[in-house]
């Protein structure tokens, strides 16, 4: 096998770290497509769930911070990223806090307000990440 000399060896090590960095950032990307699935997923089957629970007995359920909940039948225990909830409830607006407690998002919330009248009226992920600068590159949609 030839010997590479100074100039190869720089130019096969910089491209190594080229991929390397681009297999990193798809794989974060990837991540904050997973952790965006979730937070809709969630978001909907607790408003869903909600309605169903307002259907039935004429008022909105209000939750401490939680993983579950018997009356509305939700579990967030198995979730990868939204693991607690906390629902709050202001007359016939329900205010939804789902938080991430560990992995590579700890600390990300997500916001939806549903009311009854106007249907969901505000949905946010407020993102955290370990890595700041992510935001720079993956701007949260």
């Amino acid at each position: 096998m030839k010997n590479l000399n100074k100039k190869q060896s720089l130019i096969i090590a910089a491209a190594m770290a080229f991929f390397s960095a681009a297999a990193i950032f798809v794989y974060l990307k990837q991540l904050r497509i997973e952790m965006t699935s979730e937070a809709g997923l969630v978001a909907g089957t607790v408003i869903n769930r909600e309605q169903t629970y307002f259907n039935a007995y004429g008022e909105f359920i209000a939750l401490e911070e939680l993983p579950k909940s018997e009356a509305l039948q939700i579990s967030l225990e198995k979730n990868k990223y939204f693991t607690l909830m906390r629902i709050e409830v202001i007359e016939d607006t329900v205010i939804l806090h789902a938080r991430c407690t560990k992995g590579f998002f700890k600390g990300t919330e997500l916001y939806a307000k549903y009311n009854k009248r106007d249907g969901m009226t505000e949905y946010e992920i407020r993102e955290k990440t370990k890595i700041p600068f992510t935001r720079l590159f993956f701007p949260v949609s």
